[in-house]
């Protein structure tokens, strides 16, 4: 798994990774339907509030891209996973932790996204 941390320069990782996180927010600034659009469509003009990690071309197929979010609520946001299962999305890892902590710690319901990831 690549996780640039920035936008990708070129789709072409793709072809190299088996997946990529492109979408990596605080829970709180995920807009969902935003992400929607532009995952679906291929958008070239994305707005500036997700621009910086949701690619826009047919080259980034979204069963190899990853959302994170982190800072979130501690008991999973049982829709939202589902939302973003039932969208495709080759991974999703939601974390009550903060952007420091994230990776550090297994998230406080960690079973309850495997739970809701599993009911997709």
């Amino acid at each position: 798994m690549f996780n640039p941390g920035t936008v990708l320069a070129d789709n072409g990782y793709f072809d190299s990774a088996d997946l990529i996180v492109t979408a990596e927010y605080a829970y709180a600034e995920f807009e969902y339907e935003l992400l929607c659009v532009c995952l679906h469509s291929h958008l070239t003009d994305i707005p500036d509030s997700i621009s910086t990690s949701i690619p826009s071309s047919p080259d980034a197929p979204i069963e190899k891209q990853v959302v994170i979010l982190h800072t979130g609520p501690s008991t999973t946001d049982t829709s939202l996973a589902q939302n973003l299962s039932n969208l495709g999305v080759g991974g999703i890892f939601l974390t009550d932790y903060n952007i420091n902590d994230a990776y550090s710690f297994v998230p406080s319901d960690f079973d309850g996204l495997v739970a809701a990831l599993e009911s997709a």
